[in-house]
């Protein structure tokens, strides 16, 4: 039996305006997957590779929600990558900032 996989997104509490861009699902995990090296490199700094899988999670529910909120606005000559590593740079940023005030 084949399984299939379906995301789910929770209705937001305004509706995307017509500015709002489409991405394709295939295009954000490309894309969130492209700076897991980032992510390790980031967090191993701080002796914190263990935590990779949660902030890449954590990214990716980032994403979703910024781009189904229509927080991501495309702009000519600039890649969604390029957001989506700015995405990244302030998830990585609060998990270190939170595991530091832990310590």
């Amino acid at each position: 039996m084949d399984a299939q996989f379906v995301i789910a997104v929770a209705p937001c509490r305004e509706p995307p305006g017509p500015a709002a861009v489409v991405v394709p699902v295939d295009q954000i995990m490309i894309a969130v997957d492209g700076v897991q090296r980032y992510v390790v490199s980031h967090l191993s700094r701080i002796g914190r590779a263990c935590d990779v899988d949660d902030v890449m999670q954590d990214i990716r529910v980032a994403v979703w929600d910024g781009v189904s909120r229509g927080h991501y606005r495309q702009l000519p000559g600039i890649p969604f990558g390029a957001w989506v590593q700015g995405v990244c740079a302030n998830v990585c940023a609060a998990h270190v900032r939170r595991e530091l005030s832990h310590q």
